[in-house]
Formats: structure tokens, sequence, C-alpha cells
């Protein structure tokens, strides 16, 4: 059952491809009738919601205002279809994960397996996004949940849960610090380093942990 207009599907294709023939091929539709309920839209509305570049479709203000507002009604009926599931006694539908891309190899595949043995019938989509810009993609109605690296207070969103990483240093067998047991990090400050970068979300810890360091950054 499909509960929203053919205008708000045609919409929310476009938006998301930034192109009418592109959302017409998603969705089997023709363009030209996907670019006339668009206008009749935008007409209903008095505003424009798109910008007409030779380029492709760009939303503007007032189409970023809808898109956000429809993200937001689509996840809320999921919610609800999930929550009927739930009286059902059935498991299913599909959670909007983001996440940094240092947790894409190390974390998220591990996360992913679990998901799939304790909970078949739940679909995950893993949206790789900047740490720095994910807390507004999350605003905006772009996922459900996200993985943030060293996340700070933010108004509007609420840690659930707080995980610790170890982090850790390498070297070569014949280095003076290899014939150590335990190494603190003043130890290490005293020769020359490998570190994170920007735009790497790690580079902000290590920025705080060694500020006068000298590291060769890769």
């Amino acid at each position: 059952m499909q509960p929203f207009s053919r205008f708000l599907v045609y919409f929310l294709a476009v938006a998301r491809h930034r192109s009418i023939r592109r959302a017409a091929e998603e969705l089997h539709i023709a363009g030209s009738a996907i670019n006339r309920h668009i206008l009749l839209g935008e007409k209903q509305l008095q505003t424009p919601l798109f910008e007409r570049l030779p380029t492709g479709m760009r939303l503007t203000a007032a189409g970023e205002l809808l898109y956000g507002c429809a993200r937001r009604w689509v996840r809320e009926l999921d919610d609800l279809s999930r929550q009927i599931d739930d009286l059902k006694g059935i498991r299913r539908g599909q959670v909007d994960l983001l996440a940094p891309e240092a947790l894409s190899r190390a974390f998220l595949p591990e996360l992913v397996t679990r998901m799939k043995h304790s909970h078949p019938g739940v679909v995950l989509n893993l949206n790789i996004r900047d740490n720095r810009r994910i807390h507004h993609a999350l605003l905006s109605g772009e996922g459900d949940l996200a993985l943030v690296l060293d996340p700070e207070e933010m108004r509007d969103l609420t840690i659930l849960r707080r995980m610790s990483f170890p982090l850790g240093f390498i070297c070569r067998p014949d280095h003076a610090l290899a014939r150590h047991a335990a190494v603190r990090l003043t130890q290490c400050a005293d020769y020359p380093m490998v570190a994170p970068e920007q735009p790497l979300a790690l580079s902000a810890v290590f920025s705080r942990l060694i500020p006068t360091v000298d590291c060769y950054n890769p």
C-alpha cells in the first residue's frame, strides 16, 4: 500500500536523484508525468521546489524544507508499521544507520552480521558520512540512528550509549620502544610518528593528545 500521493513519491525520487530522468527510470514512470506532477505541486504551494539547471534538478530552500518533512513522514510511517508488526509478533522493517568511514571496516561488518542473526527480518541500511556532519544528517531525517566518534553533547540529540575503543601504536621490531611490554604516550612522543590527519575523525583525538609533537601525516 502506498499511503503518499503520487506528487510526494515523485518529488522524493527527483530530490534523491537530482534528475527527472533517473527518477523516471527508478519509478518506471514517464518523465513528462513526473514533471507535470512536480509543476502542479509547485503551483499549489505557490513556490518553486527545484532549480532547473543544465546539470539537473537542485532543491530550493522551500524544496529542502519539504524534503526534510517528507523523509520524516516516511520514517514515521515505517516506525508505525514496525510497531503494528510488534503487536502481531512480527519483527521486520528497516533501520537506516549513519556512521563514519573510520568504523566501516573494523566495527560495522560485525554489527551487520550480528543483526542478521538476531533480527533476520530487519534490513540494516548503512550510510557512511563525514563524522563532523553526521548529527546534521540525523536531524534532517537521513537516518534513524547514528554512530559518532568522540561525540559531544548536541542540542536536540541524545547519546544513548558510549563505547571505548583502545588506540595503539605499532613500530618495527628493532625500534627502541619494541623491547618494552607497555609504553606510555609520553615515551612515544619522543619519536617521529605517523598519525591520522584531516578529514579522518581520529585526527581530532590525536590533536588533543599530542598537540605539540611532530608527526608525519600519511
